[in-house]
């Protein structure tokens, strides 16, 4: 496993006490998907005492999705089914929450951050990026990317179950879809879930 701290940290507890270890790792999650749960185990095992799983109120490239509130729901079915009982992990629309003041206002990393070292004042934080994000060329496009290794610090997780979202919309969009396949990507309840819903029948969107 590839892990990068860089400088950050951010946390003010008193010297001797150990500081709560905080993963904030964000994504589509359009659907959520093995993938993203494999990142989460990853944190577990580097013993995170808590994980913010926060499914993106608006894609970073413009793309439609589902409706936040439909994709929360997605997610909280895969992580109860894969991580039962675990209460290290929280599923969170934080990001919505941050833009609900101002609705067309674009909600960063770096927002995300900053609001959870107000909640957390004594936490030690840490972004969790996949290794695309997490690529140079890519990662200095985000806002205050200094800032977020300076004052926070990033996690590069391994892509060790590969997933792609837009297999897994069409496979549900289509006239026949492989019940089989989509559970070894997606788990057998948010199959259930979405092949009964139909909620990507129209495979309409990109993720």
């Amino acid at each position: 496993m590839q892990i990068d701290f860089y400088k950050g940290g951010g946390h003010t507890a008193a010297m001797n006490t150990p500081p709560l270890r905080i993963a904030v790792y964000g994504a589509a999650a359009n659907p959520p998907h093995l993938g993203h749960m494999d990142c989460l185990a990853q944190l577990l095992a580097l013993g995170y005492e808590l994980i913010y799983f926060l499914p993106s109120a608006g894609h970073a490239f413009g793309k439609t999705m589902k409706p936040l509130a439909q994709r929360l729901a997605m997610a909280e079915l895969l992580v109860a089914e894969r991580f039962p009982g675990e209460r290290r992990i929280r599923v969170s629309g934080l990001e919505a929450e941050l833009a609900r003041p101002a609705p067309d206002r674009r909600v960063y990393s770096i927002d995300v951050l900053e609001h959870l070292r107000t909640v957390h004042p004594q936490a030690e934080l840490h972004l969790a990026l996949g290794p695309d994000n997490a690529a140079p060329e890519v990662f200095r496009r985000f806002r205050a990317y200094q800032r977020l290794v300076e004052e926070f610090g990033i996690i590069t997780l391994k892509e060790r179950i590969p997933v792609r979202s837009t297999w897994i919309r069409a496979e549900l969009g289509s006239a026949r879809p492989n019940r089989e396949a989509l559970e070894r990507v997606l788990g057998v309840a948010l199959t259930g879930h979405l092949l009964s819903n139909g909620l990507y029948k129209d495979s309409a969107s990109n993720e």
